[in-house]
């Protein structure tokens, strides 16, 4: 009876079977080791690590503590003959590959998060394949054993890790892209704050062969953020759009001001208890509506302009409310197959024209007006239920008021009175 009890209980022992790949990267290990020199055994130990991350879930399971740790004091005993500097890839894979990650999923997921941010801060080749190759390998196991997966910025910390960034350019160019991913997200990354994210991404693109734009610095200052409640993210996502407000560069990534601008009215929309003007308010109506096709852009555009109208608040960038109009136009002008009356192209027309002087800004409102006083047929402009009439009063004078006023000082009854004044002069001194 003992010994058919002894049976029993020894055929409920867990089999804990070694998955093939695993195995063999012992054997391949092993076998290349045997009476080789302390170079060969350097590369070997370096390809062990790898090879141990291309199956890290099965390996797990058969204790990568033990097998990771072979690998690590292989390298620690060979010295100076076998170095891994503390910055580089192969040291943060080593540190990981050895770590104890046998107790849980959680340990498992703390162990592949610490790994991805240190990954994020080197940017050579790993300890014998690609830093991309150790990246995907424990950005699989966050995936696979985090509660929730990988959160909004930690996938923004995968991606920049993932990419090759052997010169400088390649480290700007990733650090931007990173910057820009941070615009859409609110939560930790892998194992740091978002603000951590952010300060190590501006780290790069300060360097001084990162040249950025200064709307690409606005992106930065809001990636370094601190947005941990609605009240902090209100403040900062206002913050950026005044620093975008009348700059022309391109964002981080290559998009337009217009664009990034957009996109911050975006977020500042889904931000709860954050008070906007009744201007501002026209943005985000507009930044958060389906602007999927040019017809939609077209619809939401003129919606967006109608909604504006008899508003004199100023908008989320800080901007009055007749440059919001304006930089409205412009963008309705640019929307492909977007039907326009005259009295809207002679609105659009003035928006898109060079007002890079003030003589232009004058000038071209004048033209505006001009144009609008031309129109005799009954139509309406960009909003849909203005006349020519009210386009005239509502836009194309402003403009002029704003613009011309010193010139308007030279013209009409001021020019008359000048040269009434210089003659006076002239007379008194004869």
């Amino acid at each position: 009876m003992k010994i058919l009890a002894v049976a029993v209980c020894i055929s409920f022992l867990p089999v804990v079977v070694e998955s093939t790949a695993c195995a063999d990267c012992t054997t391949t290990y092993d076998g290349a080791i045997k009476d080789a020199t302390d170079e060969v055994k350097c590369t070997a130990a370096k390809k062990y690590i790898t090879c141990l991350e291309t199956d890290l879930a099965a390996c797990a399971a058969v204790d990568l503590k033990a097998k990771g740790g072979v690998a690590d004091k292989a390298i620690t005993d060979l010295g100076d003959k076998c170095t891994v500097a503390a910055t580089s890839t192969c040291h943060c894979e080593r540190t990981a590959i050895k770590a104890d990650v046998t107790a849980d999923n959680a340990a498992v997921c703390s162990n592949a998060q610490t790994a991805i941010t240190c990954l994020r801060g080197t940017v050579d080749a790993g300890c014998s394949d690609s830093r991309t190759v150790a990246a995907t390998a424990y950005a699989g196991q966050i995936t696979s054993k985090c509660t929730g997966g990988a959160t909004a910025t930690c996938t923004c910390e995968i991606t920049h890790t993932k990419a090759t960034v052997p010169a400088d350019t390649d480290q700007c160019t990733a650090a931007k892209a990173l910057v820009t991913c941070l615009q859409d997200t609110t939560d930790a990354g892998c194992s740091e704050s978002r603000k951590e994210v952010g300060t190590f991404a501006k780290t790069k693109t300060d360097k001084g062969a990162c040249a950025t734009t200064d709307v690409c610095d606005c992106e930065v200052g809001y990636g370094i953020a601190d947005i941990a409640d609605a009240t902090k993210q209100c403040t900062a996502i206002k913050e950026k759009l005044t620093c975008l407000a009348n700059k022309a560069n391109d964002g981080c990534d290559g998009s337009s001001a217009w664009m990034v601008g957009m996109n911050a009215r975006k977020v500042l929309a889904d931000v709860t208890n954050c008070d906007k003007t009744d201007t501002c308010t026209c943005e985000t109506d507009h930044a958060k509506s389906d602007l999927s096709t040019d017809e939609k852009k077209c619809t939401e555009t003129k919606k967006k302009i109608k909604c504006l109208g008899g508003k004199n608040s100023t908008g989320c960038d800080g901007s009055s409310n007749l440059m919001v109009g304006v930089a409205s136009r412009k963008y309705l002008a640019g929307v492909t197959g977007c039907d326009k009356t005259a009295t809207c192209t002679c609105e659009t027309d003035y928006a898109t024209a060079d007002l890079s002087t003030k003589d232009n800004q004058c000038s071209k409102a004048n033209t505006a007006k001009e144009c609008l006083q031309k129109i005799t047929a009954t139509e309406t402009g960009c909003d849909g239920t203005s006349s020519p009439t009210d386009v005239i009063a509502n836009y194309a004078q402003p403009l002029i008021d704003e613009y011309c006023g010193a010139a308007a000082s030279l013209t009409g009854v001021g020019f008359t009175v000048g040269i009434l004044v210089m003659l006076l002069e002239i007379t008194r001194r004869i």
